[in-house]
C-alpha cells in the first residue's frame, strides 16, 4: 500500500510543470544538434508559404494590415490552441511514469499547454522584432493582449484535449471525429479570413467559434487598426472556462470508470 501524496504549494506545482517541460524537451531532442529550435521549423514554413500565397495573390488585408502579420497573428495563435488540444506529451494511454508521488497526468497537460503558449508567444514577438530589424514598417505590438491572447488559446486547447481524450477511451468513434473536429474548427477559425469579411457556406457558423475571435484581438494586437467590431473577448473567456470544467469533470469520470 502507497503512502500519501506530499502536499505540494503553488511553487511547487510551477517547478514540477517545469520540470515536466525540460523532461519531454530533452526525451524528444536529445539526439538532434539544433534541439528544440527544431519545433519551429514546420510552423516558421506553413506561415512563409501563406505569406508568400497571398502576397502572390494580392489579397487585400482589411484596415491595410501587412499580410505578415495577418499571416503571423493568425497562426501563431492558431498553433497554440491546436498544438495544446493534439497534445506534445504523452496520452493518457501512455502517461509519464511518476518521478515522485502525486505528480499526475493533469500536470502533463498542464506542462504542454503552457509550453505550447510560452514557444508560439515568443515565436510572434521575435518575429515582430525581426521585421522591425529588417526595415519593414509595422508598429509595436500590444504585448499584455498579445499574452492574453494565446494563455485563453492554450486554455482551451487543453480542455479540449481533456475532452476529447476522455471521450475516447469511452467511445471509439471519437477517434474518428477527432480530425473532422479540428478541420471544422480550422476552416472556422478565420486563418484565411476576417471577421469583418464573412461569407460563404461556413459564416453562420464561423462566429460561434472562439479561435476565430482570438485570432482576431492577436491582429489587433500586432496591428491596432485592425477591425475587432465583429468579435469580443470576453467569448472566447467563457468557451475556454467551459472547456476546461467539461474537460475536467470528464477526465475525473473517465478515471474512476477505467479504474473500476
Amino acid at each position: 500500500m502507497r503512502g500519501p501524496y506530499p502536499r505540494f504549494t503553488p511553487i511547487d506545482h510551477l517547478f514540477i510543470i517545469r520540470a515536466l517541460i525540460l523532461r519531454n524537451l530533452k526525451l524528444r531532442y536529445q539526439e538532434t544538434r539544433i534541439g528544440f529550435l527544431s519545433e519551429f521549423f514546420v510552423p516558421i514554413g506553413i506561415m512563409a508559404m501563406h505569406f508568400y500565397a497571398f502576397t502572390l495573390m494580392g489579397r487585400f488585408m482589411p484596415a491595410g494590415i501587412p499580410v505578415e502579420l495577418f499571416v503571423l497573428g493568425g497562426f501563431t495563435t492558431w498553433f497554440t490552441l491546436s498544438h495544446a488540444a493534439r497534445g506534445s506529451m504523452l496520452s493518457r494511454r501512455n502517461r509519464i511514469p511518476q518521478i515522485v508521488g502525486g505528480v499526475t497526468h493533469l500536470h502533463s497537460l498542464i506542462a504542454a499547454a503552457t509550453w505550447e503558449f510560452l514557444s508560439f508567444s515568443a515565436l510572434c514577438f521575435v518575429s515582430v522584432l525581426l521585421l522591425m530589424l529588417f526595415g519593414r514598417t509595422v508598429p509595436l505590438p500590444n504585448v499584455p493582449l498579445s499574452i492574453a491572447v494565446y494563455i485563453v488559446a492554450a486554455a482551451a486547447g487543453m480542455g479540449m484535449r481533456l475532452i476529447l481524450d476522455g471521450l475516447g477511451e469511452m467511445f471509439s468513434l471519437i477517434s474518428h471525429l477527432r480530425v473532422a473536429i479540428f478541420w471544422l474548427t480550422f476552416l472556422t477559425s478565420g486563418v484565411y479570413f476576417s471577421a469583418c469579411r464573412i461569407d460563404g457556406a461556413l459564416a453562420p457558423f464561423a462566429l460561434y467559434n472562439p479561435a476565430l475571435h482570438l485570432l482576431e484581438f492577436q491582429r489587433h494586437a500586432l496591428f491596432p487598426g485592425y477591425p475587432i467590431a465583429m468579435v469580443s473577448m470576453v467569448y472566447p473567456v467563457a468557451c475556454a472556462f467551459v472547456l476546461l470544467l467539461v474537460g475536467l469533470i470528464v477526465d475525473r469520470w473517465v478515471e474512476r470508470w477505467t479504474s473500476v
